[in-house]
Formats: structure tokens, sequence, C-alpha cells
């Protein structure tokens, strides 16, 4: 899903969700089973025919049956969740 907003004077503001999953033998992300989900804001400013644009995201994948060698970590180490800060 993708939104923008114009704030006037030349601003605005874009924002985008989206989500990818994989199911049975599809091989999308880190095989079966795995998903990601993301949150994306994208602040603008134009004038005339120039604009500057950022961007922030937030991405969280789901990889619970992470498939050996598709992960982002070596086959040998164990996935442990990170930190919540």
């Amino acid at each position: 899903m993708l939104a923008d907003y114009s704030l006037g004077g030349g601003f605005s503001l874009g924002a985008r969700l989206e989500y990818i999953g994989t199911t049975g033998s599809n091989n999308l992300l880190y095989g079966p089973g795995s998903g990601a989900f993301a949150v994306t804001v994208a602040p603008a400013y134009q004038y005339r025919y120039f604009f500057l644009r950022g961007g922030f995201a937030w991405v969280r994948v789901r990889a619970n049956n992470v498939t050996a060698g598709l992960g982002l970590v070596p086959r040998d180490e164990q996935l442990t969740d990170a930190p919540n800060h």
C-alpha cells in the first residue's frame, strides 16, 4: 500500500507498507515459511523540477523455519531474537 500527502509549500510525506511471505516450496526469502514486513516513510521537498527526498524504514523479518544456508548467519550458529530496543 502506498500513500502520499501534500503538506503545502513544496513539502510532502509519502508512506509505504509492504509484506512478502513464502509458503510451500516457494523460496523468495529465507526458505518456506519465512516472511518480511516493512514500513517506509519518505518526506520530500520539491521546487519546480528539483526535489529532495529522504527515507526512513523499519523492517521485520519472520524466519521461523530458515532453510539451511539461506539465513543471515553461518549454518552452525543458532538463530536467536535480537534484543528489543
